[in-house]
């Protein structure tokens, strides 16, 4: 039987890879020019959520492996221009929905 790798991209910043012969799907998040996880990009990733569940049982995949679409960096941090946005126009609403999506 012959494998291949099927890549897929599901929204702005989060793509997937499943490879078939080891039953994993590889989720890359973020982007060359991205250094953070922005609120699109955490967004987009949340919105993905039900869709990657989907994909790793009809697949029948047995690993989930993340990494960051920024060979440079694994682990970004926060985006500290969406949360000074946030504090200095008091935008509280979108502060606590970009601390949840980050944490949950």
């Amino acid at each position: 039987m012959m494998f291949f790798n099927r890549q897929i991209a599901l929204r702005k910043n989060i793509n997937i890879e499943i490879d078939y012969s080891n039953q994993v799907l590889w989720l890359e998040i973020g982007s060359d020019e991205e250094l953070h996880y922005s609120y699109e990009t955490i967004s987009n990733f949340y919105d993905c959520l039900g869709l990657l569940h989907r994909y790793i049982v009809n697949e029948n995949l047995s690993h989930v492996f993340l990494r960051s679409a920024n060979k440079k960096v694994w682990s970004m941090g926060g985006d500290l221009e969406l949360l000074v946005d946030c504090i200095e126009n008091q935008n509280k609403e979108k502060l606590k929905d970009y601390a949840y999506k980050c944490v949950k």
